[in-house]
Parts: structure tokens; sequence; C-alpha cells
């Protein structure tokens, strides 16, 4: 499948192989070369094609293809940049590979079962290495030692089964970029594993028989500064939340095809880009773990699950633009999902797709967005019928406020004329309580004074 940069974009991106498509293509192939006559190298015997670089960095090239008669890595060979052997029958690596200037290594379907331990000790220049489709069953913790500027790591289609905890460490894999464990047969990653991998940015375990995530991954600092991780395609039922905590970067989750209700992303919320959750069995969106405060997310594929219904409050909030909901039973008796067939994020990617109604019975298999008006009908008529209930309702509760404030507004009105006319006459009292005090003071004086007069005369 031909690649380009391009294909990076959000709305390209389609899965994480695509993504390694663009890698592998840049680097497995010989551009800047031209075609040299192989006998100078002493391969003349085996199918192979000899390049040179026409680049100033130089080089040599040597691609060889189907041929089940090469057992072994051919001898050194001066000068050697890059080494592409597929369709042989090498079977076992257990001498140490002399190449001092190889970058690229490409052992690919060649049925190698075993290699040994410092094998790759001497390729201190490996920048690539891709032993894929073969039939490894093991990597011990020696197995990469040496590879201080390997990049690139492909496994895809080997039998490893069980990922030990010193399998890839960053004491022998300091440099890991890209770690491809696809098809491995995979059930089991032990606790620890990917210690110190510090620049590991890419991991695909897809396609594989895990049933659980290891709580810890990464050593003491996690995998700090992983942003793609494809776990799609395994047999996982829960995902403990300790472990997206040991991927605080991550920008991009690819967990299609497995069977979970449930994804505890919660430490991921700052930095989620990118999140496709197909064919699993997510019933609502509220318990998925997904209704979070998710700022950067952009793309949410929830495709082929168990949704019956998805209420607006509910999709995470931020800067979400795509978001695929076809293939799920949902319930077009329920009014509240009408919202999702609007000039929204929603109608704009899945107009055209599979979007049908399982209930209720008269509308199951209708596709919703081709028969609108049939499938909300009874919305409309629902709105209708308590459209005018509701009408009367606000209109007897108006009424009802207008006469409780009237009634207020009289009830004081009356309180403070009551008050005025109790203040008048206790004023009036007052005044007169004063008058008769004034009387009753100057009256006893001219009284006393007339007895006086009466007994002087006598």
């Amino acid at each position: 499948m031909a690649c380009s940069s391009s294909s990076l974009s959000l709305r390209c991106v389609r899965s994480l192989s695509l993504i390694l498509c663009v890698v592998g293509s840049l680097r497995s192939e010989f551009p800047s070369t031209e075609k040299v006559n192989c006998e100078a190298f002493n391969l003349h015997l085996i199918d192979c094609d000899c390049h040179k670089s026409t680049t100033t960095r130089g080089g040599i090239r040597v691609f060889c293809k189907n041929n089940r008669n090469v057992t072994s890595i051919p001898a050194r060979i001066d000068g050697l940049a890059a080494l592409k052997i597929t369709g042989a029958s090498i079977r076992l690596i257990d001498e140490a590979i002399q190449y001092p200037g190889l970058t690229g290594l490409y052992l690919n379907e060649d049925q190698i079962r075993f290699i040994d331990d410092f094998s790759f000790a001497s390729l201190g220049q490996l920048v690539d290495l891709s032993l894929a489709n073969n039939e490894l069953s093991g990597i011990s913790g020696n197995t990469f030692a040496g590879l201080a500027s390997l990049q690139l790591l492909v496994l895809t289609g080997n039998r490893l089964h069980v990922i030990r905890a010193d399998s890839f460490s960053g004491s022998n894999l300091p440099s890991l970029q890209i770690l491809k464990l696809d098809r491995c047969s995979l059930y089991d990653i032990e606790p620890d594993s990917f210690p110190a991998l510090s620049h590991l940015t890419i991991l695909d375990i897809a396609y594989n028989r895990l049933q659980q995530l290891p709580p810890v991954v990464g050593g003491k600092y996690g995998l700090s500064n992983l942003t793609h991780l494809n776990l799609s395609d395994n047999r996982l039922s829960d995902v403990d939340g300790s472990f997206f905590a040991k991927v605080p970067s991550l920008t991009h989750l690819y967990l299609d095809r497995n069977n979970l209700q449930h994804v505890p992303i919660g430490s991921l919320k700052e930095s989620l880009v990118f999140v496709s959750l197909r064919k699993n069995r997510i019933e609502s969106l509220r318990q998925s773990g997904l209704d979070a405060s998710l700022p950067r997310l952009k793309s949410l594929d929830l495709s082929f699950n168990s949704l019956t219904k998805l209420n607006f409050g509910e999709l995470p909030s931020g800067d979400l633009e795509k978001i695929l909901i076809h293939d799920n039973p949902w319930d077009c008796d329920e009014c509240g999902n009408e919202w999702m067939f609007d000039e929204s994020v929603v109608f704009r990617w899945n107009s055209e797709a599979n979007v049908s109604c399982a209930t209720p019975s008269e509308l199951s298999g209708l596709n919703v967005y081709r028969n609108r008006n049939k499938v909300f009908a009874n919305c409309a008529a629902a709105k209708s019928a308590i459209a005018v209930p509701l009408l009367i309702g606000m209109a007897v509760l108006v009424t009802l406020l207008t006469l409780c404030t009237v009634v207020v507004f009289k009830l004081r009105v009356r309180r403070r004329r009551q008050t005025l006319v109790n203040k008048e006459e206790l004023d009036s009292l007052a005044s007169s309580k004063e008058k008769l005090s004034e009387s009753t003071l100057f009256a006893a004086p001219r009284y006393h004074t007339e007895r006086e007069d009466e007994q002087s005369f006598l």
C-alpha cells in the first residue's frame, strides 16, 4: 500500500498500521540507489539484488528474496548499509552479526526460531530491525543487547506468547521509538514490562489474545513519551485505570474489537486526541467512562457497539470534530436521540452510514437519515401533545402568581394604613396627657392661695 506523509493527518489515519506503513515505506525501500553486480560481494549463488547508494552517505544495500536454500546470513560485506532477506530458511542466529556500519536489517519470513543472546551486540549503528513473520517463541533479556541506536523494532507475526519484564528494556534499547508486537499470539504481559523505554512513542500490540493488561508498565517512570497505543483485536473485557496512568502523553488510543464496556481514561483527559472503540460492548457513554472533560479530543469512534441512545450532555466536552455512531441498535422511540440527526458533528460523519433503528418493532431496520420524517413522527406528535397542557399550566401559574402579588400588595397597604392610624392615636393620646399634666400643675397653687385668703379674712 502506498503511503505518504499527508496520510498522517487525523482524518486519514484509521489505524496505527497506517502510521507504521509510512515509516516502513521510507525505511525498507532503497531510494537513491543503482543496481550493481552482486558477484563482487560473493552473493552470486543466491537470488539477490544489490544496490549501491548514489547519495553522499554511500553504502551498499542488498535485497535477497524467496530462496529457501539460504540458511544463514551472508558473511561480512564491507560498506554494507542495509540488508534485507525474505523467504529464506535461516532458522537460527547463533553467532554475532558483524556489519559495523549497518543501519537497516530486515529478516522477514525466514523461519527464524531462535536468536542467541548478544547476536546483535556489534550493530551499534543499527536503526531499523525487522524480524517479522518468523517463528520466534521468546525474547530474553539480552536478545537485543547492544542496539544503542535502534529506533524501529518489528516482531510482527511471531509466537512470543508472553512478554517478560526484561524482554525490552531501556538499558539495551535506549533509543527505541517504535515497537511492533502485533500478531504475536500474546496472552500475557508481565508487570513492569518495557522498563526505561523513555523514547518509545508507538507501541502496537494488536491482534493478540490478551484478556487483561498489567497495572504497571514502563518501570518507575512509565512510558512517559508514548503517544500511540494499539490494543485492537484482543480479548480485553476490562482495563485497570492504573495502566493508563503510566502513559500520560498518550494521544491516540485504539481498542477496536475487544469486549469492553468501560474504559477508565480519566488520567488521559488532558492528552487524548483520537479514541477508537469500534466493535466493543459499550451500552452507555456515561457508563463507559468517556463522558468526561476531554478538551483535546477530536475523533471518537463508537460504531458497532450496543448504544441505544446518546444524550447531548454525555458527549465529551472539548473540541470534538468527528464521532462515528453507525451500526448500533438505536432506540428510535427515544426522542432524546433526535438531536443527533440535525446539522451537528454527529450528522456530518454518519449521514451516509448504516444508522438504523432497532426499536420499536415497527421502525426496526429503517435507516434513520433516509426515513427521518417517519422515524421521528411520534416525537413531533409527542411534542404537540405536551405543548398544549404545558402552555395551559404556564398560564394558570402566571395567573396565580399575579393574584398572589395583588393580595400581598393589598395586605401591605392595609397594614401600613393601620400603622399610620395607630400612630396618630398614640400621638393624640400623648398630647392629651401632656395638656392634663399642665392643667394640674397650675391649678394646685391657685387653690392654696384662696384658702389662705379666706382664713386671713376670718
